[in-house]
């Protein structure tokens, strides 16, 4: 099992700079986890301190998944099996 302290350090470094009041972290080797861990709160709003992130959190995925979709077309395009000149009628019926 992989030292994590560093990595940890890091994204607590990070979190600290970036002003990210909480974080959570999955590693997944061979579909199966291998490290899950919280850090921080779920929100800090002035005095006021939200609960401590856990791997267990749910946070709102707001407009992540465009950027995601994206890159995830992309991906298809390079690998051959889309082409971005042919109506989505192709690959969605």
């Amino acid at each position: 099992m992989p030292d994590w302290t560093q990595l940890e350090e890091q994204i607590e470094a990070g979190m600290k700079a970036g002003h990210v009041p909480g974080f959570a972290l999955a590693t997944v080797q061979d579909r199966e986890v291998i490290y899950a861990e919280g850090f921080g709160f779920t929100a800090i709003d002035g005095s006021e301190i939200g609960l401590p992130v856990t791997p267990q959190t749910l946070f709102r995925i707001g407009s992540i998944t465009k950027p995601l979709t994206g890159t995830a077309v992309m991906r298809l395009v390079k690998a051959g099996r889309l082409d971005l000149d042919q109506p989505v009628r192709t690959y969605v019926p």
